[in-house]
């Protein structure tokens, strides 16, 4: 197996709270200077940045995962990542078309479970978003973490890896990833996943979810 550097969180400047300088072009330049060589671009209820990182990336950028951070009605943040930008912009906007408010950064209509099964059935992957802070997070907006939630991974943030939350999750039995959760160029990088797989590709990036047939996510 080869082992990838990922960064599976990351913002452009399409969400509301991120830095005008998240451009495709500052983005891409900047995983090739960090060595970083898996990305996800996920941006608040919305997919309109991931075709330009996908562009941007096509010449000898990182391979480029689309997603999307999902805003649940209890206020919880998902994270959806999907095979092809196609599915992606489906789900997006069915997202879109639940939102309560009417910005990127508002709730959706769809609870926890809906937002979970909306993901699964344009065949994506769901991520429960920065589970150990306390604020947007399943854990704090719930107390806790559903059973009967078919999450496919964690994501602890980069500042719970370093004091050591990892270890409140590892029991779940649900596999832990850590992202930056970058919204400006220097927080790119600061989590990382590392991501042991034969490829960069999505099908590569379940089985390492999944800890399937030896792959396998490793944060610090």
């Amino acid at each position: 197996m080869l082992r990838f550097a990922a960064d599976l969180h990351i913002h452009t400047e399409h969400s509301p709270c991120a830095s005008p300088d998240m451009t495709a072009a500052l983005i891409v330049a900047e995983a090739v200077r960090k060595g970083i060589e898996v990305i996800a671009v996920c941006d608040h209820n919305t997919v309109a940045g991931v075709r330009a990182v996908l562009e941007a990336a096509v010449a000898a950028g990182p391979y480029v995962v689309p997603g999307i951070e999902i805003t649940t009605a209890e206020e919880v943040h998902v994270l959806g990542y999907f095979g092809g930008l196609a599915d992606a912009c489906s789900a997006a906007r069915a997202v879109v078309a639940g939102v309560a408010e009417p910005h990127a950064l508002g709730a959706s209509r769809l609870t926890l479970g809906q937002t979970v099964d909306l993901i699964h059935r344009f065949g994506g992957l769901a991520v429960a978003a920065h589970v150990d802070r306390p604020h947007f997070s399943v854990s704090s907006q719930l107390g806790f973490l559903p059973p009967d939630i078919p999450f496919d991974g964690l994501e602890i943030s980069a500042a719970g890896v370093s004091a050591g939350r990892a270890r409140d999750f590892a029991a779940t039995g649900i596999t832990l990833v850590s992202s930056s959760d970058s919204h400006a160029p220097d927080g790119m990088g600061t989590g990382i996943t590392a991501l042991e797989m034969e490829g960069p590709s999505f099908s590569e990036l379940r089985l390492a979810l999944g800890g399937q047939k030896g792959r396998r996510c490793l944060i610090a």
